[in-house]
């Protein structure tokens, strides 16, 4: 898909195909657009070097939704990588899993987000927000391999990740760095409520490996103060479970997680001992 092209796909397979260079499954090149709902399966396809289900580059973008899943796809690239999912050069990848009424209800992406989401990339698909219905059903990125970085997803030169909701980055594997995600220099990732890390492997990184200048994961709850306002139990922010390094690296989106729910469990145990 090129020049400014655009591609939707529902109840689709991609399957048992394969790329001499980038693009196994689908190539989303030089400003063109892919959106994909639900029933489309992109598995078992094979990049000789990066992106072996979805590559999405140079200002392209990727938006798939939930009852999507990107499976058992492999990059077999020495310095590329990717299995499963390839954001490059100044792209965008938005990962929209379950229904997440409340927050629709209430809150969005933080603005500054949202102005660099749209400054970075050309094209007919604006960032979405939680305000507006998001499709239920889980969003799966399972079992892809990569021998470089970023079993699961990788994002460089300038790329974006905004996931919310159901997504799940699970079983990734091989990869150098990142099983389960890799952000590399000037690129960013943002994680909202409902996303699970689990069961990914890598030399480094096994949950997500964040490397160089300019590289930025963070975790953004919406959810995150809601239960001190409505005295109901705190949400599942984020999920960072059973991830594999062989050597150990706690990496910061781990820190972080790790942070925000001390920091929330305080804030709990300090509101029901003053009530």
């Amino acid at each position: 898909i090129d020049d400014r092209s655009a591609l939707q796909m529902a109840g689709s397979h991609v399957r048992l195909n394969s790329a001499e260079k980038y693009g196994g499954g689908i190539y989303l090149y030089d400003r063109s657009t892919g959106i994909f709902t639900t029933g489309v399966e992109i598995d078992d396809n094979v990049a000789t070097d990066g992106g072996g289900g979805v590559i999405a580059y140079i200002k392209s973008a990727m938006q798939a939704h939930g009852g999507v899943r990107i499976s058992n796809n492999s990059a077999a690239g020495q310095d590329e990588g990717g299995g499963g999912i390839y954001g490059g050069q100044r792209s965008r990848i938005e990962l929209l899993g379950g229904d997440l009424d409340l927050c629709q209800a209430l809150l969005g992406w933080p603005r500054e987000l949202l102005a660099a989401a749209a400054s970075l990339v050309d094209t007919p698909v604006p960032p979405s927000s939680p305000c507006r219905p998001a499709p239920s059903g889980k969003l799966t990125v399972l079992g892809n391999m990569a021998v470089n970085e970023g079993a699961g997803i990788i994002l460089e030169g300038q790329s974006l990740l905004l996931a919310r909701g159901e997504v799940v980055i699970e079983g990734n594997w091989r990869a150098r760095a990142g099983g389960g995600l890799a952000v590399l220099p000037a690129s960013t990732g943002w994680l909202a409520d409902g996303v699970l890390l689990a069961h990914n492997s890598a030399q480094q990184g096994g949950g997500a490996f964040v490397y160089g200048v300019g590289a930025w994961l963070q975790v953004f709850s919406l959810l995150f103060f809601l239960p001190l306002l409505m005295h109901v139990a705190p949400p599942a922010v984020l999920a960072a479970v059973d991830n594999d390094a062989r050597r150990w690296f706690l990496s910061p989106l781990q820190a972080v997680d790790c942070l925000l729910v001390t920091f929330y469990r305080v804030l709990w145990r300090a509101r029901a001992c003053a009530s």
